[in-house]
């Protein structure tokens, strides 16, 4: 009777978790269980929105953004980014073959170390971000959670005491 009761409870645990790694737009907190750098550099290019925004080495996504920058503009494969500083921002509108497409973009300056400040204009950010961070398919592990959460339900229900 105990270990069905058990099995029960375990069930609806896996269950609720399962159903909130489905829905994790709504629930950040299952981004950050699954992919902790997407959390951190999305929050940090939600900040870079704000003309004026300085992001600077230790601060939370800073890693991340610099690497995503570095890949985009740096033709140094070892440039080393100090601070980002956000110029201005807003969305331009790209010619795509499948018709006209609007996208966010950043003026930033990229300081580094050994290099003289880079201006530089980035479009797409938040998908470069989602791309490289961004790698689990969490409404698939959701849902696959989501039904062994329900499996387990069942069995507890059918089990033999």
């Amino acid at each position: 009777m105990r270990d069905k009761h058990c099995l029960g409870v375990i069930g609806v645990i896996i269950t609720v978790a399962g159903w909130m790694a489905s829905n994790s737009a709504h629930f950040p907190a299952a981004y950050r269980m699954v992919a902790p750098q997407y959390v951190n550099s999305m929050q940090a290019f939600e900040r870079m929105q704000e003309k004026g925004f300085v992001l600077k080495k230790g601060d939370r996504g800073f890693t991340e953004i610099s690497e995503i920058i570095k890949r985009l503009v740096s033709k140094e494969p070892d440039l080393a980014v100090t601070e980002i500083r956000t110029l201005a921002s807003g969305y331009t509108s790209l010619d795509l073959a499948e018709g006209k497409r609007l996208v966010d973009f950043l003026r930033l300056e990229v300081l580094s170390s050994r290099l003289p400040s880079q201006a530089c204009e980035i479009g797409g950010l938040e998908e470069a971000i989602k791309e490289r961070y961004l790698k689990v398919n969490v409404f698939l592990w959701g849902a696959v959670v989501f039904g062994l959460g329900i499996l387990l339900s069942l069995i507890s229900i059918f089990m033999k005491e």
